[in-house]
């Protein structure tokens, strides 16, 4: 990617503390439904196909099988 290697670690580290933000977002919502944390997967699948449906066209997203395509 042309990164050096304090920026890919920047990078990971981002990655990392948007993730631990999501799941802490689930875990509220779930919370705030009195959705059982078991459904918390759920919960990931409905937002994940919202934002898919949100994104612009040229930004990458991920299917669900984990592979990133450009949306059309």
């Amino acid at each position: 990617t042309g990164l050096n290697l304090q920026a890919k670690a920047a990078l990971r580290n981002l990655v990392k503390d948007e993730n631990s933000d999501r799941a802490r977002l689930y875990a509220e919502v779930a919370q705030a439904l009195n959705i059982e944390p078991s459904q918390i997967e759920k919960i990931q699948k409905i937002f994940a196909v919202e934002w898919a449906k949100s994104a612009l066209a040229g930004w990458w997203v991920q299917q669900e099988d984990g592979a990133w395509v450009k949306k059309a």
